[in-house]
């Protein structure tokens, strides 16, 4: 066991790494002499004479709370086996036999040697649960934000990493396909300034023009594959060996004389299938033109029997004539001789039209409303109520005058005429 004082118990600090001598102001006071113990080496202890009620102020708080927790534990630990060795007498502790001495210093041993190497669970959430305390709510908001905002960051730099990639795939696929454009026009540039006597000398493959620079088909959109497809077989170009386009010899194309048959045989038919669709159309615009009929009439006569229901029977006749709904209602009413010029869109004219349309009505058809309606007017005719068709008033009797024949008394008996008069 040995002694560092000052400056050496800082050097022995910092190269452990578990005890950081930087002075606190307040409650951290700093480099004070410390001693090594001998089974947890790698943790640097107090002296003794640094009295147990003042560790927490060698505790550096930066530190993690379970690290300050293993760190004063092992301190207390060491402070108690050495107490106990120190100060064993039969006033304090009872006397203990070799053997149980040695089983105390191996389980204080094995104590301390478990805190330094971290084998004991000093968990502060487990404490905090055991001990019945409430979580803060504002640290689990934070945890599950934190969480939740680390999946997100963490999902937008894979995307980012995606669209990197993305970009230096098509930056390649750009420098590529300029390159080759760059490359045709070259070739077609030398082509057009050579003489014609220089054409002549040049060789067969060298005059072949490189289709290269086409796009390929899985660049192109879905809608585009049948017209780029169509476009490769009129140009007769076919995918070689080395994956590269070429046009193929007029041995291996079709024949002129095999494309000019072809179409002849469909020509031969494409006069039999535009007559069958010219009468197709024909038969098509007829039939148009019959319904079309069919609904005007339909809907015409329905506006008609919409305008009679409502009563906005206006004139619809250019002529001067009446109208069709006017007409309608004519036709229930049967004539009346040397009768005056009626009105135009009379309502009793509709009233009249719908008497003689329910009169002349089968009795299965007629409602229970109906029914009541006729049995009453026909009590008020029987009461000659209905007969009337003005309202007569009541005459209210004259005031009765007195009795004729009523003698009239005279004078008051046994009393004269008043004097003066």
């Amino acid at each position: 066991m040995g002694e560092v004082i000052g400056g050496q118990a800082q050097s022995t600090g910092e190269a452990n790494g578990s005890v950081n001598l930087l002075k606190r102001p307040g409650y951290f006071v700093g480099p004070l002499p410390i001693h090594i113990h001998p089974i947890s080496l790698s943790i640097a202890h107090p002296h003794p004479s640094i009295s147990e009620s003042s560790f927490y102020k060698h505790i550096d708080p930066e530190l993690p709370d379970i690290e300050r927790l293993r760190l004063l534990l092992t301190w207390c630990a060491s402070r108690a086996e050495n107490s106990y060795a120190s100060t064993a007498s039969g006033d304090t502790l009872p006397s203990l036999t070799a053997e149980e001495a040695s089983v105390l210093r191996k389980a204080q041993g094995n104590i301390l040697r478990m805190l330094a190497d971290k084998q004991i669970d000093l968990s502060v959430n487990l404490q905090s649960v055991l001990s019945g305390t409430r979580t803060n709510d504002q640290n689990v908001s934070n945890r599950r934000y934190e969480a939740q905002y680390s999946n997100e960051i963490r999902s937008m730099e894979q995307e980012q990493e995606a669209w990197k990639k993305a970009n230096y795939h098509y930056e390649t696929f750009f420098k590529e396909e300029q390159g080759w454009f760059e490359k045709r026009k070259s070739d077609i540039f030398q082509r057009e300034t050579l003489s014609a006597k220089a054409k002549g000398k040049q060789k067969a493959h060298d005059a072949e023009e490189d289709w290269n620079w086409l796009p390929s088909e899985r660049h192109l959109p879905e809608s585009q594959h049948s017209g780029f497809s169509l476009a490769k077989s009129v140009l007769g170009l076919r995918p070689s060996s080395s994956g590269s386009l070429k046009r193929e010899s007029a041995r291996t194309r079709i024949g002129h004389e095999d494309v000019e048959a072809r179409l002849k045989k469909q020509y031969s038919e494409l006069a039999f299938n535009l007559d069958t669709l010219h009468t197709h159309v024909n038969t098509a615009r007829a039939t148009t033109r019959a319904a079309e009929a069919d609904l005007d009439s339909r809907f015409r006569l329905l506006h008609l029997a919409l305008d009679a229901r409502s009563g906005d029977l206006r004139d619809t006749s250019r002529s001067g004539a009446a109208s069709a709904a006017t007409q309608i209602v004519n036709s229930y009413m049967p004539p009346i001789p040397n009768a005056p010029a009626r009105q135009a869109n009379d309502p009793h004219d509709l009233f009249r039209a719908l008497a003689m349309v329910d009169s002349t009505r089968p009795p299965g058809q007629i409602g229970d409303g109906v029914r009541r309606a006729a049995r009453e007017v026909q009590r008020m005719e029987e009461n000659g109520i209905a007969g009337s068709s003005q309202r007569k008033l009541t005459e209210v009797p004259q005031t009765p005058k007195k009795a004729p024949g009523t003698p009239r008394r005279g004078t008051t008996p046994g009393r004269g005429s008043t004097p003066g008069r």
